[in-house]
């Protein structure tokens, strides 16, 4: 809380916020807390903890979102500085891959130098998103950067991460939606290297798969079931246990808990109805300083702090965010801009403003002001995938490292 108001100070004492041409979601972003602290003034149970939650959830994305948008450095500076940690992350990583101390929390599980797999998934997948779109979309493949990636990818199976897993396959997935249906300024569609080199991955895994289908599925399922055994043989039982086991109860928790306050919510930053949850205060003067409260899917926490009048408000400022991201950035910064948002179906990090929920707020900024400033060197829109594209002015910069 202290760096990050002490950020904001800093941005106010600059005159960012006044010198700054006003960007889009500014509106909405305020429609938004102001509305989130009206309902909280009406149900929360405990105003205080939810009022604090609030400001430093509003902080925290101002000084993100802002911050990366009035810097003197291009969006490019920080993209190459994600990506030199990221790179010094896994080669740390790299030789506990073979220690027994890479798995001395789960047993199974691959943390490298985390203290958590779930954490180190979750981590590896906003940059690795990133670079398998990158390096299928470029004209040109760095060695490194292959290697990089390909460790990348190996890490996230290892840790086990489901969230990882499915949040980088569903941005795919999104951006091959966008790249058919949405017209993208100054981005032409499609490219010959990026369908040769899907092609080549995709007889890659016929390949395998022909070789040595059961040892392939075996892997597949132990990753999906995370050693859930349960009993029987059925695969969708043991999927169905494996999500009860992990997820069943506290999904119970919040649809309970939002059929029993579907307009409003519960309160901003607290937990589900009937969910116990731990408070730490100051000794000094009693203010909350620690509460976490763990809801796991996104969509579900939303509605179970807020409710749907809140969701409606928070719908419309992340809209506003997406939108020039969608329609103006590179393939590769769109698909870490989904990423970064899809990872909070299973790792709710959205509200937070520390750890890895700050980081995601860093990257939505960088990935918002990416497109910001690629709209601003485009001269026109492209047709989609089923009319002919040209580029038209939008620059193209490789991943380098910061230094």
């Amino acid at each position: 809380w202290v760096l990050i108001f002490a950020c904001l100070a800093r941005l106010m004492l600059s005159g960012v916020p006044f010198a700054y041409r006003r960007p889009a979601w500014v509106q909405s972003f305020a429609i938004f807390l102001g509305l989130t602290a009206i309902l909280l003034l009406l149900v929360s149970d405990d105003r205080i903890l939810s009022g604090f939650k609030l400001m430093s959830f509003g902080a925290g994305a101002v000084v993100a979102l802002l911050g990366v948008a009035a810097g003197t450095r291009p969006p490019q500076y920080w993209l190459n500085w994600f990506f030199t940690v990221h790179f010094v992350v896994v080669l740390l990583s790299l030789p506990f891959l073979f220690l027994p101390a890479g798995y001395w929390l789960m047993g199974w599980s691959f943390q490298g130098v985390f203290s958590h797999p779930q954490s180190f998934g979750v981590y590896l997948a906003f940059c690795g998103s990133y670079l398998i779109a990158h390096l299928l979309t470029s004209r040109r493949v760095d060695p490194i950067l292959l290697v990089v990636t390909g460790l990348t990818a190996y890490f996230i199976f290892a840790s086990h991460c489901r969230t990882a897993v499915l949040a980088v396959a569903a941005s795919a997935v999104v951006s091959g939606f966008t790249a058919l249906f949405v017209r993208r300024g100054g981005l032409g569609y499609p490219n010959p290297w990026t369908i040769a080199r899907i092609g080549t991955i995709v007889l890659l895994a016929v390949g395998v798969l022909a070789y040595d289908s059961s040892r392939v599925s075996a892997a597949l399922m132990d990753f999906a079931l995370k050693k859930y055994s349960g009993g029987g043989d059925d695969p969708m039982a043991l999927l169905g246990g494996s999500f009860q086991g992990s997820r069943g109860e506290q999904v119970r928790r919040a649809v309970d808990s939002i059929a029993a306050h579907p307009f409003a919510g519960v309160g901003f930053g607290l937990a589900a109805e009937g969910v116990v949850q731990v408070v730490q205060h100051d000794p000094l003067w009693g203010l909350p300083v620690s509460a976490p409260v763990e809801q796991g899917f996104l969509p579900l926490g939303v509605l179970t702090q807020i409710g749907i009048i809140g969701a409606v408000a928070l719908g419309l400022f992340l809209f506003k965010l997406a939108a020039p991201v969608v329609r103006f950035a590179p393939t590769p910064v769109l698909v870490m801009f989904s990423t970064a948002l899809l990872l909070n179906l299973g790792e709710m990090m959205f509200f937070a403003t520390g750890d890895l929920g700050l980081q995601m707020w860093l990257i939505i900024g960088l990935c918002h002001e990416y497109a910001a400033r690629e709209a601003r060197h485009v001269g026109s829109p492209v047709q989609n995938l089923f009319c002919r594209g040209i580029h038209v002015g939008t620059r193209r910069e490789r991943i380098s490292y910061a230094r």
